[in-house]
């Protein structure tokens, strides 16, 4: 179950919804007798792609994505916000929203949807 959720997380960073779902419902399967923590992060990670938070490229603001763009090159907040001239709450801000926007969970998949967005389109 564990495995499957995690198996979720990297198809919905990967941009892959429909498989994303069905191995976030096969955790929950899985983790059915399971109460806690496994099971709470599937069935979140269940609504979230449920739901229709996750939004087109366009929807970052021009100061989301320039915060995206540093965050693939691995700054942190703190480095954000130096690099930004702005406070580190909000460059954890920013962060915040662009990972409410496009319906990711993690540092890491903001910094791989940033460059999977940056790749030529395949055509």
């Amino acid at each position: 179950g564990v495995l499957e959720t995690v198996l979720a997380q990297a198809l919905l960073a990967a941009g892959d919804r429909a498989a994303a779902r069905r191995a976030a419902d096969a955790a929950i399967t899985s983790l059915a007798r399971w109460p806690g923590w496994r099971r709470d992060r599937a069935e979140a990670l269940a609504a979230r792609l449920e739901g229709s938070s996750v939004r087109a490229d366009g929807a970052l603001t021009a100061r989301e994505s320039e915060v995206a763009a540093l965050i693939a090159e691995g700054l942190t907040n703190g480095q954000l916000a130096e690099r930004l001239f702005i406070s580190p709450k909000t460059a954890s801000v920013h962060v915040s929203n662009i990972l409410a926007k496009l319906g990711l969970s993690t540092r890491a998949e903001i910094a791989a949807w940033e460059i999977r967005r940056r790749l030529p389109s395949a055509g």
